[in-house]
């Protein structure tokens, strides 16, 4: 304490300073004593951080009613190694009594050598209603050797990080080495609730740990339902990354979406143009929440846009889910365009029931889908569907028969077995009975001993020299529509 001139003044402050006094009622005598004392304010911050609470308000009051300059450079220089609650309350009072004094001195204590000199520096710029006037100041402190300093910055990002130079700084330290600055700006950016961060944060996904993620996740999610962050549009990417946890956490954000079926329609517009692996990686990730897409893709299969409809249905066969069954039945038989109907065709192979295969045979006529309902028939490896493909086999058109004979591949039922050999030995067209040979090949040790005894006995037909007309097979070998052996 220096009090300037010697005098009474002296005496009263150090007897109160050293708390020589006998109780309150002596210390409130000391007080009035020394409040009709002509003292400058600058001697008696001291008072700030006495022990005695009345002491501590009477100096806050005489040195508030002050104006001098060189009053809140004192505070400033008794905030250096005080408590950090003491610090702030310095810091307060001198905004108060010089917002323009501060502001000239906070460069100094900023650039100071000092550790404890830029921790006041901070404690001020916390107390500072524009501290972004101070952003340099700031980003010193963010970078400073001690990371209680660093953290003393991020207190005061936290304190308002939706100002723009806030934003910006904060967007940038969730890029930074220190993992605790980032891991902060992580924290203090999800709390704000910013559709500004859904970008960085998207960004920082593959990146982040299980914690971080999982704050990420969070944050996005009560994003959702606000327009401006276009999360649906942007998530997209995500569910396309190499990285698995990326994918599951993208998909659990999609089940956030109050309109999942806007975004599944996004979806199924652009997968045609995505390139095949992308595509892949999405649509693996939207069927590891396939129960929770069931309702979006049930409605988009009756959208307006064929292409969404036919999309809708691809995807939603691959689930196996059986409620998908009767709207892809119905875009089969319906009289949409002969493409989506093939689709159809394909789509209906997934579900393996022999009613399944009754549909697919109804439509077996169509010139426009018989190639494809043969091809579905072969897919389901049905025995249900084995007398359609025989009777494909004998078809006048070279081109069925083919089909026919590619849709039996990999079938071992005897009449598949039979029918085949029977191709292979006496179809007029040698393309025919190659791939029907070929196609022997694939049907198990009864196709191959019939295989090796037509090597064996046939000599090489002659295109047109088995006969002028395809095999009957029914009528000539009535034991091919016998049921199946058990």
């Amino acid at each position: 304490m220096n009090p300037g001139k010697t005098g009474p003044a002296v005496a009263l402050l150090k007897r109160i300073q050293s708390g020589l006094y006998r109780d309150q009622n002596e210390l409130a005598n000391l007080l009035q004593q020394v409040a009709q004392q002509r003292i400058e304010a600058k001697h008696l911050t001291w008072m700030l951080t006495h022990r005695d609470a009345e002491v501590r308000t009477f100096g806050a009051r005489r040195i508030a009613e002050s104006a001098e300059a060189s009053t809140v450079d004192a505070l400033l220089h008794d905030m250096v190694n005080q408590p950090t609650d003491v610090r702030r309350e310095l810091a307060r009072l001198a905004m108060r009594l010089d917002p323009a004094r501060v502001d000239q001195q906070i460069g100094r204590l900023a650039a100071s050598r000092t550790s404890s000199h830029r921790e006041c520096a901070l404690a001020v710029l916390a107390a500072h209603p524009r501290w972004s006037r101070h952003m340099n100041v700031l980003k010193a402190g963010l970078r400073d050797p001690s990371a209680e300093l660093r953290r003393a910055a991020m207190q005061v990002l936290a304190s308002d990080p939706e100002l723009p130079a806030a934003l910006l700084l904060l967007k940038d330290l969730m890029h930074a080495e220190d993992p605790v600055l980032r891991q902060e700006a992580l924290q203090i950016l999800a709390a704000t609730q910013n559709p500004e961060i859904v970008e960085p944060f998207l960004e920082r996904l593959p990146h982040e740990g299980p914690a971080e993620r999982a704050i990420i996740v969070r944050a996005l999610s009560g994003l959702v339902r606000d327009p401006r962050a276009k999360l649906a549009e942007r998530i997209l990417p995500s569910l396309a990354d190499e990285r698995d946890s990326v994918r599951q956490a993208a998909v659990q954000l999609l089940t956030e979406f109050p309109d999942r079926t806007e975004f599944l329609r996004t979806f199924l517009l652009d997968a045609p143009t995505m390139v095949y692996w992308l595509r892949d990686r999405c649509i693996k990730a939207l069927l590891s929440v396939a129960d929770r897409l069931a309702e979006p893709l049930l409605e988009l299969m009756h959208d307006p846009d064929e292409e969404v409809r036919v999309g809708a249905m691809t995807l939603a066969a691959k689930t196996k889910d059986p409620r998908f069954l009767a709207p892809v039945r119905d875009l089969f038989v319906g009289g949409g365009d002969w493409w989506a109907r093939v689709i159809a065709a394909d789509v209906l192979a997934e579900f393996d029931r022999p009613d399944v295969v009754d549909c697919l045979a109804s439509q077996i006529s169509d010139p426009d889908l018989r190639y494809g309902v043969i091809a579905a028939l072969g897919k389901t490896q049905s025995a249900h569907a084995l007398p359609h493909l025989v009777r494909a086999l004998g078809d006048p058109t070279r081109g069925i028969r083919s089909c026919a004979l590619e849709a039996l591949r990999g079938f071992t039922d005897p009449r598949a077995v039979a029918a085949v050999t029977q191709l292979a030995g006496g179809d007029p067209e040698s393309a025919i009975r190659d791939k029907a040979r070929s196609v022997l090949e694939t049907m198990g040790n009864a196709a191959a001993t019939a295989l090796r005894g037509l090597t064996e006995v046939e000599a090489p037909l002659v295109d047109g020299t088995a006969g002028s007309e395809p095999i009957q097979l029914e009528m000539e070998n009535p034991a091919l529509n016998e049921p199946p052996s058990q």
